[in-house]
């Protein structure tokens, strides 16, 4: 076990790329680093960025555009070239109000969605920062907001919230594509995409999982069932 100390405070977020080659790291003072994964698993600083003046809130990446963004509680998102370490651009809440959930999609254009527990708005923006939507949304907080492909490659976006539901949204206009309540009595913790892209994973607090599939997956009779976790 390795100890690394280049942070100054605490880190707040961390992600790491699908392959695993780079580590990114959000600290409480707003921080963002980006890390060199090594083959020996060792890390090395890549980029150190300090653009950001309070806490780091979230951070997301997307490989085929090569952009780190990262959210904070000043209200801006900043969006970098993670390879070249070059500040693309940096996007202000409307109401400069702290942003707590990022999301980058690249299809059918490229575009950034956040959102703020202030307002509880969701907004939809161009990578080159114009607004192209914003909706309100009846909850407090977005859980794990990921992004999926359609059969058109597309980008769908997804998450819950922490009244049970389950929200699927086309990109960039974030209209509702399904609504999909689920039959728990407690919050779901997290949402997760299994390997193979099949199956929706959401575990709760109550010890149970909720397994979402197409029922083109498995059967018309199992496109949703709970099994204990």
């Amino acid at each position: 076990v390795d100890r690394f100390e280049f942070h100054t405070e605490t880190v707040t977020t961390l992600i790491s790329d699908e392959k695993e080659e780079f580590l990114f790291t959000g600290a409480k003072n707003g921080e963002v680093f980006i890390w060199a994964i090594g083959t020996d698993l060792r890390l090395s600083i890549k980029h150190c960025f300090y653009d950001h003046s309070a806490q780091v809130l979230a951070l997301c990446m997307n490989e085929d555009l090569r952009v780190l963004a990262s959210a904070s509680e000043d209200g801006t998102i900043n969006l970098y070239n993670y390879f070249n370490g070059i500040l693309l651009r940096s996007i202000i809440h409307p109401a400069n109000s702290p942003i707590h959930s990022v999301v980058l999609s690249n299809s059918p254009i490229p575009c950034i969605v956040f959102f703020s527990r202030e307002d509880k708005t969701l907004y939809s923006y161009s990578i080159n920062g114009f607004l192209i939507q914003s909706v309100v949304e009846d909850c407090h907080s977005l859980i794990s907001p990921l992004t999926i492909k359609n059969p058109l490659f597309q980008d769908i976006l997804i998450y819950a919230n922490e009244r049970g539901t389950v929200m699927f949204r086309e990109l960039p206009t974030l209209a509702v594509k399904v609504k999909l309540p689920l039959d728990t009595s407690t919050p779901i913790l997290q949402l997760m995409v299994s390997r193979d892209r099949r199956y929706l994973l959401a575990p709760c607090a109550d010890g149970e999982m909720t397994i979402i599939t197409d029922p083109r997956v498995v059967d018309r009779r199992s496109s949703l069932f709970k099994a204990v976790a």
